[in-house]
């Protein structure tokens, strides 16, 4: 897919192929940010939601880039339109947490991984919720697939633009 895109500054982004589908949106490659992909939303968000993703991305640090992928950038069809989707960190090396607390599951995809990995993950996953708490946000829909987690059991948090985001003097 070769769809033009906007960042805020107006200046052009191109998509790649697509990588993923979900309920709300599609990811797609980025080729010219190779570490980048973007989020394009199926329904185009409202004006609260629109909202919402501003603030994210003029809200990000370096503390929830690292255990997020938060989103950075904002993505309009035209320049100075209203958002269609985000650019976020590309997150290679990383599974599905499910996949390491499955003893079945966990032998396929991690085979090296015991008790120790078991117990570093889960305190990275605990440090990871303390940075986005920190910042005075809420995870509100926690389930197996809100973190993905690496071989070394370092975990980054996912699907950012679900969380409860405080901005300012809102929320």
């Amino acid at each position: 897919m070769t769809r033009r895109l906007f960042d805020r500054a107006g200046v052009e982004v191109r998509l790649g192929p697509e990588l993923a589908q979900g309920g709300e949106g599609t990811v797609h490659e980025l080729a010219a940010y190779p570490g980048f992909v973007a989020k394009l939303y199926h329904v185009a968000p409202d004006a609260d939601k629109a909202k919402k993703l501003a603030a994210m991305v003029a809200g990000r640090t370096m503390s929830l880039c690292a255990h997020a992928a938060w989103p950075v950038e904002l993505l309009a069809a035209e320049r100075g339109g209203p958002a269609l989707g985000l650019v976020l960190p590309r997150i290679v090396g990383y599974h599905d947490l499910h996949l390491l607390y499955g003893p079945r599951s966990r032998l396929a995809t991690f085979p090296l991984a015991g008790w120790p990995q078991l117990v570093r993950a889960a305190a990275n996953l605990a440090r990871a919720f303390a940075v986005v708490h920190e910042h005075g946000h809420v995870l509100g829909d926690v389930n197996d697939k809100v973190a993905l987690v690496s071989d070394q059991a370092l975990v980054k948090l996912i699907d950012c633009d679900g969380f409860q985001i405080r901005h300012g003097q809102g929320v």
